[in-house]
């Protein structure tokens, strides 16, 4: 996780700016909705949707099943994927 904060540089980059679970700080979840995408045996998709406050929030999960089971293995909110954002790329929103 070295590349996730990077201290004394000018351009200070975190996960801060990824949001992955809604664009705000502040939670007032409404009209939850979870619904099952494309899947085989070892990739699936989930999208999550839901009003948070007064916008309204797609997030999509891609899921991979390994000797353990199932795990998420990248979140999109539409403008950003958490995978970008670990790599150090900027967030777009």
């Amino acid at each position: 996780m070295g590349g996730l904060h990077q201290e004394g540089k000018e351009d200070r980059r975190s996960l801060h700016g990824f949001r992955h679970l809604g664009q705000r700080q502040d939670w007032e979840i409404k009209n939850l909705k979870i619904e099952p995408l494309k899947s085989d045996a070892k990739t699936a998709g989930v999208l999550a949707s839901f009003d948070n406050f007064d916008r309204h929030e797609d997030i999509n999960f891609s899921l991979i099943k390994d000797k353990k089971g199932w795990m998420v293995d990248d979140i999109s909110t539409g403008c950003d994927m958490l995978s970008d954002v670990l790599k150090g790329k900027i967030s777009t929103c």
